[in-house]
């Protein structure tokens, strides 16, 4: 329910600014107890959503795009249908998602396939420097559309990470 969700949600969510100006998104996920059904992933995203417009309405779409975030789903039992939730919501909003943690979930070709369409739609956000993946159902040919998607991306992909 929204009510419960919130808490978690809240718990879970930080956007603040760094030392050199620049917003730091981190989005904490992680075992979730009970584990996120995809309903809880609806409820969570339009909460995300109303978040993240506030902040776009006051500090502009740039903060979000170059906000290196932290974005950990991982040990949830995630769906394919909840991945794409998530990755379309942080798309819609241009969030960088530097990292994305979705280890230990039930990610499978329609997860990656998500993934993929996330690196495509989402061109005006900075680049992913990690992916965990790892602990999933993730087949050959779907490692191998991510990999394709990735190099389609060039030179965007691989990105050079500023130190």
């Amino acid at each position: 329910t929204p009510c419960r969700m919130e808490p978690v949600a809240q718990k879970g969510f930080e956007l603040k600014r760094a030392g050199d100006g620049r917003w730091e998104l981190r989005l904490c996920m992680a075992g979730v107890e009970p584990p996120l059904t995809e309903a809880a992933v609806e409820v969570y995203c339009a909460w995300l959503r109303e978040r993240l417009k506030s902040f776009r309405d006051e500090h502009g779409v740039q903060p979000l795009r170059r906000c290196q975030g932290e974005v950990d789903f991982s040990n949830n039992g995630m769906t394919d249908q909840a991945v794409w939730t998530v990755l379309e919501t942080l798309a819609q909003c241009e969030v960088q998602a530097a990292s994305l943690k979705f280890y230990k979930n039930r990610i499978s070709e329609g997860g990656v396939l998500a993934l993929c369409e996330f690196i495509r739609a989402n061109r005006r956000a900075g680049a992913i420097y990690e992916m965990h993946l790892s602990h999933n159902e993730i087949d050959d040919d779907s490692a191998y559309e991510l990999i394709r998607t990735l190099k389609e991306q060039m030179p965007r992909y691989p990105p050079r990470r500023i130190v």
